[in-house]
């Protein structure tokens, strides 16, 4: 069905990740109609303008993912959509986005989130540490329209600790990538600018400098509070995805082991059930 080669060209699956629009209000516990809906069109731009993003994205990508064992399987690469469809695609999903984000009030950050990705793509993909750089302010520009649309002020430790998780997905993505190639598989130029015991300690830098953060976050901004007894739940998270990381369930496709994994999702669930219940 047409339908379903569209969902997957747009990787529909991956609008979760702009759910961290409502990060905001949900840290700030301000839950106020008007902002929850500006939030969601704010949702919606993303989402859009993202999938305008992978769209492009795969039509640069598409020999490369040829080579790839499950990217081979995409719409562009695959031949299912044509490179020029695609175009067409691209630019009705990106000036949709920007008209959404209009209407949310965050049309210059969801503009510079595209122009973001459109230098990502075309240029700074291939630059080791510059290219998981500019993925991960992708989620703090998230975050800020989030803040914008809702009209709720954005905590600077949320910004930190969601840069740094955010980096440790991108370098999670890497190391993924880097055991293929040594399968043979060339999945990204950048790779010959890594090593694998290179990117495997950075795995594990960033994950103990965001639960790190996370921890004194919860000391420092909710003293009066029992919020520090959830730090648990996130190293166990953490853990989890260092299980899937390295012994290759799905550690290099964050959103499929959002989907896939039971126990993440409950560690998940059980955190926010926990955050709200303790937070002051």
């Amino acid at each position: 069905m047409r339908l379903r080669v569209y969902a997957r060209l747009y990787r529909v699956r991956h609008w979760v990740k702009n759910l961290l629009v409502f990060a905001p209000p949900f840290f700030a516990g301000v839950f106020e109609p008007g902002g929850l809906f500006r939030a969601f069109l704010a949702f919606l731009a993303f989402s859009l303008v993202s999938s305008a993003v992978y769209v492009i994205n795969d039509l640069a990508d598409r020999r490369l993912d040829r080579l790839h064992p499950e990217k081979r399987q995409r719409p562009i690469a695959s031949g299912e959509v044509k490179p020029e469809e695609a175009l067409l695609h691209a630019a009705f999903l990106a000036l949709s986005g920007l008209l959404f984000g209009f209407a949310a009030g965050v049309a210059a950050v969801t503009l510079l989130y595209l122009l973001l990705n459109l230098l990502y793509s075309f240029w700074a993909k291939n630059l080791p540490l510059l290219d998981v750089l500019i993925v991960s302010s992708g989620f703090l520009l998230r975050l800020w329209a989030g803040a914008e649309a809702s009209a709720v002020p954005l905590s600077d430790w949320i910004l930190l600790i969601t840069f740094h998780l955010a980096l440790f997905i991108a370098l999670a993505k890497r190391y993924e990538d880097a055991r293929l190639l040594k399968k043979g598989i060339l999945t990204r130029k950048v790779l010959k600018f890594y090593d694998e015991r290179f990117l495997y300690s950075a795995v594990l830098f960033t994950a103990s400098i965001t639960v790190t953060l996370y921890a004194i976050f919860t000391v420092v901004e909710h003293s009066g509070s029992k919020l520090y007894l959830t730090t648990p739940l996130v190293v166990l998270g953490f853990l989890r995805y260092f299980w899937a990381v390295f012994y290759g369930k799905m550690g290099g496709n964050p959103v499929a082991l959002i989907f896939k994994d039971r126990f993440l999702q409950l560690v998940v669930l059980l955190w926010l059930a926990c955050y709200h219940l303790l937070r002051a």
